[in-house]
């Protein structure tokens, strides 16, 4: 089994590549171990996809992500975070998935906990979880779920052009995918819950607002449908039925 590390960070998205980094600058023996490629989550956005936020919300170094127009692309932010990583020789094992934990007893010395992952075992005194919140989707639990038409990450839009589209979320995802769906032409609803649609205050949650803005235009011209939302039921084939807030039952294609 390999040495005592210090430190073992699980996940290589900007949260565990800033901890890569602290520990390198503590002079920590460290490693991180990642089930896919480095910022994973963001290199499974759509080809040329603009994200939202601003660089300073995103860049690991302020000043450091520059991008062409005001908002980075999927293909800007990549590099960013992959240079990062070169720049510093981070210490990072991609395709090396985490199977189990076992912790050791404190019997015989300080707390130690053994990792095994699909390549190999290692050693370390803690464990930091830097799995991000797309690691583990939200799953409706529910009927129909697991058909190919349905998808819990973005999937590119022009798949869907004058097809029905139906997003169910109140978040900035559900509300981003909307947004692409309803401007690359199909014909899209939004279920969301009403305390999330009416919600403005950014210290509990709501959209940010150069996404809320542009979401509020598609609706206003007619392009993208809302609707509230209590809970979805099924999903077949070919429709999804819900109840809204008002109790009704609805079928939508």
């Amino acid at each position: 089994m390999s040495e005592l590390l210090d430190l073992l960070i699980i996940g290589a998205g900007p949260a565990g590549l800033s901890a890569a980094y602290a520990a390198a600058q503590e002079g920590l023996n460290y490693l991180v171990v990642e089930k896919g490629t480095i910022a994973d989550t963001i290199r499974q956005y759509p080809v040329g996809r603009t994200l939202f936020s601003t660089p300073n919300e995103l860049e690991m170094h302020e000043g450091t992500l520059q991008p062409v127009r005001e908002k980075p692309t999927r293909e800007e932010l990549l590099s960013h975070y992959i240079h990062f990583v070169l720049d510093h020789d981070l210490r990072i094992n991609t395709d090396e998935a985490v199977v189990d934990i076992e912790k050791l007893s404190e019997k015989s010395g300080p707390e130690e906990f053994v990792v095994h992952t699909n390549k190999d075992n290692y050693r370390a005194a803690r464990i930091l979880f830097a799995i991000g919140a797309m690691a583990h989707p939200r799953l409706l639990n529910i009927p129909g779920e697991n058909l190919p038409k349905v998808h819990h990450l973005f999937v590119e839009p022009y798949a869907y052009i004058r097809k029905d589209a139906l997003i169910v979320g109140g978040g900035n995802s559900a509300a981003e995918a909307a947004l692409f769906l309803s401007e690359e032409g199909a014909r899209t609803t939004l279920a969301i819950w009403r305390e999330d649609w009416e919600n403005r205050d950014p210290k509990a949650g709501a959209m940010k607002h150069w996404v809320r803005t542009p979401l509020d235009q598609e609706v206003a011209a007619g392009r993208l449908r809302v609707i509230m939302y209590k809970e979805v039921l099924t999903i077949t084939e070919r429709d999804v039925t819900l109840t809204t807030e008002d109790g009704e039952t609805l079928t939508i294609p």
